[in-house]
């Protein structure tokens, strides 16, 4: 089964938003950077701000700076992006991103390619499929899965902001009553 990427035209229609401070840690195989690449050209084009990590065998980072960017990059993520292909099990880079994600309490977000498993670390997650036979669907899967956790992140948030208008409001009013009964 080959994995060609090669360019190709815009042929996931979605609409291009303005770019937002939505920012996307994404964990993924060295072997899988092509299809990585394209992945986050489309979340750019969605207004999302894709990151992907350089490899962990770069000699000109070093292993303890490669961590810090790693740690730094996942911390300031609202999300990491798992591609969990048959390439993933066996990288060291992968493996301690994930870690990290968890130790920090990063939302995981797996896309595990068909034919594979999750991994025990995000077992009992939510996890959508793709097919890397179908590019332009598996694109489309992961870039849903993404938009609709970002909408629900926006709506919690708004949820937020209406209860604490509505708390400031409520403090306003008491405060209004207390002057008046002097």
């Amino acid at each position: 089964m080959g994995r060609s990427t090669g360019p190709f035209l815009d042929q996931v229609l979605v609409n291009y938003p303005h770019p937002r401070n939505f920012k996307v840690f994404i964990s993924h195989s060295e072997k899988d950077r092509e299809f990585c690449d394209i992945v986050a050209d489309y979340l750019k084009k969605c207004g999302q701000q894709p990151y992907i990590a350089e490899s962990l065998d770069n000699p000109e980072l070093g292993k303890r700076l490669w961590e810090e960017k790693i740690e730094n990059a996942i911390k300031t993520s609202n999300a990491v992006l798992l591609l969990w292909t048959h390439d993933c099990a066996s990288s060291q880079a992968v493996q301690y991103e994930l870690r990290r994600a968890k130790e920090l309490g990063k939302r995981i977000i797996p896309a595990i390619e068909s034919g594979n498993n999750p991994p025990d670390s995000v077992k009992g997650l939510t996890y959508v499929k793709f097919d890397l036979s179908n590019q332009i669907e598996a694109i489309k899967t992961i870039l849903r899965s993404l938009l609709d956790y970002e909408s629900e992140v926006d709506q919690q948030r708004n949820q937020e902001l209406l209860g604490f208008l509505a708390l400031i409001g409520l403090g306003a009013l008491a405060g209004a009553a207390l002057s008046g009964k002097d």
